[in-house]
C-alpha cells in the first residue's frame, strides 16, 4: 500500500510538474507570440511610413521640375526652394543651377540654349527620413528659329507655287498638297505625329523635299531634292495604296513577295524609305535626315502658348482679381489675390491700354506716360469683312505710328511694348490695334497683343533690326491700304513687305463639304485686300502655338474678303546663325531631360 501510494504521489507530482511546464510555455509563447506581433507590427509601421516618404520625395522632385519648366518658360528667375503638398502632409525640394545657360548646337540643326539642376527632396515621415535627387538637363529653344512652328495640326497647301526655307515643326500631323508647286528647303521637316500626302484633296505636282546637309543655307553643299510619290504615281507603277501616296500611312510593296524591299519594284514602307529618300545629299558624309515623323522619334516640343499672350492668369496669391462689373482686373493688397500679369504683359517697358475709345500709356512701374505718347497714337475704324459671320464689321483700331514712337523719348529700352484690349469681346466686338511707318525701327522691338494686331506697309525694311508681333492674331495690310474698305469693296493692294516674326493664333479647322475652313499655314497672316498678281514678301519666323481666341472662325476668299497674292515667304537665316538677332522675348520651347536619378 504505502509503495502504491509512493508511486502515486510520484505520478501526481510529475504531472503537476507537467501542468506548470505547460503553463509556464503557453505563458511565454503568448509573450513571444506578443512580441512578434509587436515586432511585426513596428516594422510594418516603419515600411509604411518609409513607402509615403518615397512617394512624397519623388513627389516633391515632380514639383520642383515643374517649377523649373514654369520658370524657364515664362523667363523669370527659378526658384531655389518649393514645397509639394498633399492632405497634411509638406514635401520640400531644393533647386541648384550646376551648369550657367550655355549656347549649343542641337543634333536637330537648331541651336538651343542648354543648363543643368540639381533637384533634391528631403522627407522625414514617422521617423523614416528619405532622400531622393535628380540631376536634369534643361534645353530652351528659341521658337523663333522655326521658319514655321505649329501646336496643331499644319496643313500646308498653297494655290501658286510656294518654296519654304528654314525648319518646319509640328507638335501634331502635317499635311501637304501640292497645286503648282510645293518645295522643302531646308534640312529639318519634322512631324510629332503623321505626315499625309494630301490635303483637302491630292496633289497636283509631287512635294519636293530637299536631301539633308548640315547647313542648308551654304552654297558649297549640294542642292537636291526627291518627290514624295502621289496616289497616281503609285496606280501607275500598280503598287495599291491609300489616297495619300508616300506618306506614314505607307506600309511598303514587296512586288515579288520575297519578303524583302531590295527587288525592282519594291517600295520599303515609310519609316525606312523617308530616312533614305531625304538622307545625305550627294558627297555629304555626315549622317542626318530631313523628313521625320513620329516613327521616326520626333517628339512634341512643349511650350507655353497662349499663356504668354494673356494680360492676366489665374494665381494663387496674386496681386490682381477680376472685377465683372469693370470687365478688368483690379489691384489689390500683394499676395491676395487669384491673378498675376501674364509673362509678356508682365515684362513689358511699355503698356497701351485701349478699350475701344480711350487709351492710355504706363511703363513698367505705373508711371502714366499718356501725355508723352499720345503724338503716336490715333483711332481709327478698320472694317473686318470675316467679322458677323463673315457680314463684315468695322472695328474699333487703335493705330500706333511706329517711327513717331520712336521720337516720343519712350521708345521701350527692353524692346518690348505690350497692347492691352480690356473689354475686348468676340466676333463683332473685336478691338484691335495697328502698326504703321515702321519701315525703320529705332530699335530692336517687340509687340505683344492679347488682341489681334494689324501691320499696315512696309515693316522693318531699312536697316533690319530684330522685330516680332506676338498677337491673338496677325493681319497685314499693303503700303495702298487707305481705310476705304468696306462691305461692298475689295481694295486692290501693292507690294509690300514685312521683316518681322510672327507668335500668333489659327482660327479651328472644320471641313465643310471638303473645303477648308481655316486657310491653312499660308493664310495665317489674314489679307484684307485683293492681292492678285501683287507679291507679299515676308522675311522672319512663322510660330503658331494657339487656336485665335477673340478672331472670328471663319475664313473666306473672294467677295469683300481677299484674293491671295504671289506668297514670297522665306525665313530669316539670320534668326538662327546668332541669338543676338532673336527678336525681344522670343517665346521659348522648353525640354527638361533627366540625365540622372536616385
Amino acid at each position: 500500500m504505502n509503495r502504491s501510494l509512493a508511486r502515486r504521489e510520484r505520478r501526481g507530482a510529475v504531472l503537476v510538474l507537467i501542468a506548470l511546464i505547460i503553463s509556464f510555455m503557453s505563458v511565454a509563447g503568448a509573450l513571444l507570440m506578443t512580441g512578434a506581433m509587436r515586432a511585426a507590427h513596428d516594422l510594418s509601421e516603419v515600411e509604411r511610413a518609409r513607402c509615403e516618404g518615397e512617394f512624397l520625395a519623388r513627389a516633391a522632385l515632380d514639383a520642383g521640375q515643374t517649377a523649373l519648366e514654369t520658370a524657364l518658360f515664362s523667363g523669370t528667375e527659378v526658384p531655389t526652394t518649393g514645397e509639394y503638398e498633399i492632405a497634411d502632409h509638406v514635401a520640400p525640394y531644393t533647386i541648384e543651377e550646376l551648369h550657367a545657360p550655355e549656347i549649343e548646337q542641337a543634333p536637330e540643326g537648331y541651336q538651343r540654349f542648354f543648363s543643368v539642376y540639381g533637384i533634391e527632396s528631403a522627407v522625414e515621415v514617422d521617423g523614416a527620413r528619405v532622400v531622393h535627387r535628380r540631376i536634369v538637363r534643361a534645353h530652351q529653344i528659341p521658337l523663333f528659329q522655326y521658319a514655321v512652328f505649329y501646336e496643331g495640326d499644319l496643313r500646308i497647301h498653297p494655290g501658286p507655287k510656294m518654296v519654304l526655307s528654314g525648319p518646319v515643326h509640328t507638335n501634331g500631323d502635317l499635311w501637304v498638297r501640292s497645286s503648282d508647286g510645293l518645295v522643302f528647303d531646308t534640312n529639318y521637316v519634322h512631324s510629332a505625329g503623321d505626315i499625309h500626302n494630301w490635303c483637302i484633296s491630292t496633289s497636283v505636282h509631287q512635294i519636293e523635299y530637299r536631301k539633308w546637309v548640315p547647313d542648308p543655307w551654304d552654297p558649297s553643299y549640294p542642292e537636291e531634292y526627291e518627290g514624295a510619290e502621289r496616289e497616281s504615281d503609285f496606280t501607275s507603277a500598280g503598287v495599291p495604296t491609300g489616297t495619300g501616296g508616300f506618306d506614314s500611312e505607307f506600309d511598303g510593296f514587296d512586288a515579288n513577295g520575297d519578303g524583302d524591299w531590295d527587288d525592282v519594284g519594291d517600295y520599303a514602307p515609310w519609316e525606312l524609305r523617308a530616312l533614305e529618300l531625304w538622307g545625305p545629299a550627294t558627297g555629304v558624309t555626315e549622317e542626318g535626315h530631313t523628313v521625320m515623323d513620329r516613327s521616326h522619334g520626333a517628339r512634341p516640343i512643349n511650350h507655353n502658348g497662349a499663356l504668354q499672350l494673356e494680360p492676366f492668369v489665374e494665381t494663387d496669391g496674386g496681386d490682381y482679381d477680376y472685377d465683372s462689373g469693370l470687365d478688368d482686373y483690379v489691384a489689390v493688397p500683394a499676395g491676395t489675390g487669384t491673378y498675376t500679369k501674364g509673362a509678356l504683359h508682365g515684362s513689358a517697358d511699355l503698356v497701351v491700354t485701349f478699350d475701344g475709345t480711350n487709351w492710355s500709356v504706363a511703363d513698367s512701374v505705373g508711371t502714366d506716360l499718356t501725355a508723352a505718347v499720345s503724338p503716336a497714337l490715333s483711332k481709327v475704324d478698320t472694317f473686318n469683312g470675316y467679322a458677323d459671320g463673315g457680314a463684315g464689321n468695322d472695328e474699333p483700331t487703335l493705330v500706333i505710328d511706329v517711327e513717331a514712337l520712336g521720337k516720343t523719348g519712350h521708345f521701350p529700352e527692353n524692346g518690348l511694348v505690350y497692347l492691352r484690349a480690356p473689354g475686348i469681346g468676340p466676333d463683332t466686338d473685336v478691338i484691335s490695334f495697328r502698326l504703321t511707318n515702321g519701315s525703320e525701327l529705332a530699335g530692336a522691338i517687340s509687340f505683344a497683343s492679347e488682341a489681334p494686331v494689324y501691320i499696315r506697309g512696309d515693316y522693318n525694311t531699312v536697316d533690319k533690326k530684330p522685330a516680332a508681333v506676338m498677337a491673338d492674331q496677325v493681319c497685314v495690310l499693303s503700303n495702298a491700304w487707305d481705310d476705304s474698305k468696306d462691305a461692298s469693296s475689295l481694295p486692290n493692294a501693292t507690294e509690300t513687305t514685312y521683316n518681322v516674326s510672327v507668335y500668333s493664333g489659327e482660327t479651328a479647322y472644320d471641313a465643310v463639304n471638303g473645303v477648308e475652313q481655316n486657310g491653312g499655314y499660308h493664310n495665317v497672316l489674314r489679307y484684307h485686300e485683293n492681292w492678285s498678281g501683287i507679291t507679299c514678301h515676308t522675311l522672319g519666323s512663322t510660330v503658331i502655338p494657339l487656336t485665335s481666341k477673340y478672331y472670328p472662325t471663319r475664313f473666306a476668299g473672294g467677295g469683300h474678303f481677299y484674293n491671295p497674292p504671289n506668297r514670297d515667304f522665306a525665313f530669316d537665316p539670320d534668326l538662327i546663325s546668332d541669338p543676338d538677332n532673336l527678336p525681344p522675348f522670343t517665346p521659348m520651347g522648353v525640354e527638361v531631360v533627366v540625365v540622372a536619378a536616385n
